[in-house]
């Protein structure tokens, strides 16, 4: 079985957030049932960007940042480099969701191409793209 994580649930497993705990539990879940849990290339660049921000705001130190990033290295996620039609497929999401930019867009078409469920924090997201018609998108 495969699962396709967004960068706010991979996020919240190494910064503290008020679903961390829930993330944690669903990421953990899966590792024991042997599912594989994927996401497209940007994840990680997302999730340090959150890291910095709370490092801007002084929520963590310069240090704790940088562990941090190491930390989102380190988990046990199959990252999905982007090709031609994995970005036409994010960009056609990004237009039925009716944003400017395609990085939500490219959760869903990695989740279409896999037949996998997207699971997600972000429950703007998830409400969006149900409306738009996505039956795979799951929140904590």
């Amino acid at each position: 079985m495969t699962v396709v994580a967004d960068a706010n649930l991979l996020a919240a497993l190494v910064i503290p957030t008020d679903y961390s705990a829930a993330a944690e539990e669903r990421f953990g879940s899966w590792i024991d049932d042997g599912v594989e849990v994927c996401s497209p290339a940007l994840w990680c660049f997302e999730a340090a960007s959150a890291i910095r921000k709370h490092a801007r705001a002084h929520d963590i130190d310069p240090d704790e940042a940088g562990r941090l990033v190491r930390a989102l290295t380190d988990l046990p996620v199959r990252t999905v480099a982007a090709d031609p039609d994995l970005l036409l497929a994010a960009s056609e999401w990004a237009a039925r969701l009716d944003q400017p930019v395609i990085y939500d867009g490219s959760y869903l078409a990695l989740a279409d191409r896999l037949s996998a469920d997207l699971w997600t924090a972000d429950r703007r997201l998830a409400r969006a793209a149900t409306e738009a018609g996505a039956g795979n998108v799951k929140g904590l």
